[in-house]
């Protein structure tokens, strides 16, 4: 039986609530809060590694980091990553992923889902069926083209 995306979305939140999750700021805790993610870490401008070291220390050893989909966000994901790993910790990657999925470029965001849900309308300008579908923007991915020398 299929799940629909509101069903999908509380068994994804269900998964983050067994999890440490690290964020970027204050107001990313408070929307996970709002849904019920207790388990959040920010990150407040703190060393990365201190960030990790601290967690190591603590006898985490699995997380999940929920930053922002901007450049930047990707860009503090792929170095804290690092630093995680450093310590031999599992970042778990694939919640990240699945959520990225509602359509929503910052995770302070997720706090206002519940609309979008009741609604069953517009999220930022993508219906809900574009959301579901994997979309290439290039056209050209894979051809080779012809330089001038």
């Amino acid at each position: 039986m299929l799940m629909d995306r509101e069903e999908r979305f509380r068994k994804l939140l269900r998964e983050l609530g067994d999890k440490t999750v690290i964020v970027e700021g204050r107001r990313d805790v408070l929307a996970l809060k709002s849904l019920n993610v207790i388990n959040t870490i920010p990150i407040n401008g703190k060393p990365l590694s201190a960030v990790a070291h601290t967690l190591h220390e603590k006898g985490v050893t699995e997380v999940v980091i929920l930053t922002d989909y901007d450049r930047e966000g990707k860009e503090l994901y792929r170095k804290l990553k690092m630093h995680l790993e450093r310590y031999r910790l599992f970042v778990d990657s694939s919640l990240r992923h699945k959520l990225r999925k509602y359509g929503k470029g910052k995770i302070e965001d997720f706090a206002y889902i519940e609309q979008d849900f009741k609604n069953k309308g517009d999220m930022h300008g993508k219906t809900f069926a574009d959301v579901d579908k994997v979309r290439h923007t290039r056209h050209d991915k894979g051809k080779r083209h012809n330089r001038e020398p």
